[in-house]
């Protein structure tokens, strides 16, 4: 049997250059000294955000890619204020990047189940699951629920797209001036400023890693 290269055993080429199936999106947010509320991930891997009104580097996410994996860790490993009991970290996709929680969540602990429809695969992680670092088979499209949610016949979740983190915590805010965050507020907003969430230190120290990885639907 003849096996030389006779063009009979050769793999075929198109004689266009293969591309990835897919890539990676990686981002990272420090969250020292942030309280309770939503922290949006973007291409400066900071918080400067906050103090430029037209800045437009966040970490989009939308319908034409589909979410395989979710890896999430720290470094430095996140520590909570003494004060703060429960405290939970959704990852996911926000409405937007000034007011918007999380509300598709992409992350979940390691060796968590995909859900069965209209459930599906993602959830909020508890600090030891945080530092610990999990991997998280998505497996959808990015940009909206996964699947109608809960049985509507419009999915009302297009917007979903924005990649950001939402702290969570059971810490005791009645003690907290309420007027001076307010003021604060107001302040930031005349001078055309998204403000951040103001309120008790949750997190005294950490860094927030997540790395998507994202198939195109069309290459």
């Amino acid at each position: 049997m003849n096996l030389g290269a006779n063009g009979m055993n050769q793999t075929f080429k198109t004689g266009i250059d293969p591309k990835a199936p897919y890539y990676y999106i990686t981002a990272s947010l420090d969250l020292t000294g942030c309280t309770n509320g939503t922290y949006y991930f973007n291409q400066e891997n900071n918080l400067g955000y906050a103090n430029d009104p037209n800045f437009n580097k966040f970490i989009v996410v939308n319908e034409n890619v589909v979410i395989s994996e979710v890896t999430v860790y720290t470094n430095p490993a996140v520590v909570l204020n003494e004060a703060v009991g429960e405290c939970s970290f959704t990852i996911g996709g926000a409405a937007n990047h000034s007011i918007s929680p999380v509300v598709v969540p992409w992350a979940a602990p390691a060796g968590s189940a995909p859900g069965v429809p209209p459930a599906f695969s993602g959830e909020a992680l508890t600090v030891e699951e945080l530092n610990a670092g999990s991997v998280n088979y998505f497996g959808h499209e990015g940009g909206h629920f996964p699947y109608f949610f809960n049985g509507v016949s419009d999915d009302p979740s297009s917007e979903y797209r924005f990649l950001a983190i939402t702290i969570d915590s059971d810490y005791d805010f009645s003690g907290l001036n309420e007027k001076l965050v307010a003021r604060s507020k107001r302040r930031a907003r005349a001078r055309g400023l998204r403000s951040l969430p103001s309120g008790p230190v949750v997190v005294e120290e950490g860094r927030v890693t997540v790395v998507l990885k994202v198939y195109p639907k069309e290459q």
